[in-house]
């Protein structure tokens, strides 16, 4: 019979002298890695229709005038820097359970500038969500491409 390791958790007080790939969970660690990384930007939705493509952020508390937009001609980047003017003394309230809070963020979208016309991008906002329309060029408009002229970076 071969000798064989058992695979148990180690207790979290005791130090690690070793870095042993066995002994550790390295699935329960991505995924609070990947959690903390995907609550730090917006939820967003992609669409087209036939005469323009949307993009829409979900943003609790916030207004497409509290964003930044810059626009190039392939991309279009949303940023959102928290004023520090809020800050509450301690002692003037207590949190008892968070959820959420708004940080910074930066979203990048490519885009295929040929396709879509910038200068007539429109942005609106309500209830938490801000939409952007990117109208088509006229050439491209009408019927839906299958090829996507965006990329989620």
């Amino acid at each position: 019979m071969f000798p064989a390791q058992n695979n148990r958790p180690l207790p979290a007080n005791q130090p690690l002298y070793f870095d042993d790939f066995i002994t550790r969970n390295n699935w329960t660690q991505t995924q609070r890695q990947m959690a903390m990384q995907l609550s730090l930007l917006p939820a967003t939705n992609v669409y087209e229709t036939e005469t323009a493509f949307f993009i829409e952020l979900v943003v609790p508390g916030l207004s497409h005038d509290d964003l930044t937009f810059f626009t190039t001609d392939d991309r279009i980047e949303i940023r959102y820097e928290p004023e520090n003017s809020d800050f509450e003394p301690y002692g003037s309230r207590r949190s008892l359970h968070r959820e959420y809070r708004l940080l910074a963020f930066q979203r990048v979208f490519q885009l295929n500038g040929e396709a879509l016309d910038l200068d007539g991008l429109q942005v609106r906002s309500g209830a938490g969500i801000v939409q952007m329309e990117i109208p088509k060029r006229e050439e491209h408009r009408g019927v839906l491409p299958l090829q996507v002229p965006f990329s989620l970076n």
